[in-house]
């Protein structure tokens, strides 16, 4: 049931100032219902609070996986008209200006969040719709989201930091930004996008020829100045 009266709000300010209003759009959103001068509202600036730290790497999603098989042996497929096309940019994924310190817009990189194989709460299992595997009582089945992408980019900058332990979070804003897959749906998204996929392979490469080679400069230029001091002292 839908109300026939919606609420209504107008805004005045100085000419040429910027106005901006969001809402928390599973409550509320903005939609001008067809009423002159009134506006309908989008997600461009739908990234969430928490990703506008300065020490937080924001990840949204792309849609992964077209297909998958159930373990009772049915064929699931990618909604596209929920999630967007495959190997495009997930529907549901968040994206802005970062008002924070930095600037800027977010997500800084995407990972895959759609029909991504997750474990299963025992409890739930029953209850869930699209199980892809079981061995000795535990479950795996598809989920969806940026809680699916978030995951699964952290999991790629721990591997990072095991190849060097030391990097600090804007090293790994660098890496992302010089190593991420740029492919036609990250080009088309803008900067819905960030910097684009997350590339494992890539950015460990990042790490061995560009910060590890600038580590070594450092170093070579350190015992080289020193020598030359020990000579001509």
């Amino acid at each position: 049931y839908y109300s026939r009266y919606a609420l209504g709000m107008s805004i005045k300010s100085d000419a040429g100032a910027e106005v901006m209003m969001t809402t928390s759009a599973s409550r509320c959103f903005f939609k001008s219902y067809g009423v002159e001068s009134f506006v309908t509202g989008n997600g461009d600036n739908s990234i969430s609070d928490y990703c506008t730290s300065s020490n937080v790497v924001a990840v949204g999603a792309w849609n992964a996986r077209k297909s998958f098989t159930d373990i009772y042996g049915n064929q699931g497929y990618l909604d596209e008209g929920y999630h967007g096309p495959h190997n495009g940019i997930g529907g549901y994924s968040s994206y802005g200006r970062n008002y924070g310190k930095e600037g800027g817009y977010l997500p800084h990189v995407l990972a895959p969040g759609t029909n991504v194989v997750a474990a299963v709460l025992g409890q739930y299992y029953e209850y869930y719709e699209s199980l892809v595997a079981e061995n000795n009582g535990y479950y795996w089945g598809t989920m969806t989201g940026t809680s699916m992408a978030c995951p699964f980019a952290a999991g790629v900058i721990a591997l990072w930091l095991e190849a060097k332990p030391d990097l600090t979070r804007d090293q790994i804003v660098e890496i992302i930004e010089n190593s991420s897959l740029v492919d036609s749906a990250v080009e088309s998204a803008g900067c819905k996008a960030g910097a684009g996929k997350i590339d494992a392979y890539n950015g460990l490469k990042y790490i061995y020829t560009q910060l590890y080679l600038r580590l070594i400069s450092f170093l070579t230029y350190k015992i080289f100045s020193f020598i030359n001091y020990k000579l001509y002292k």
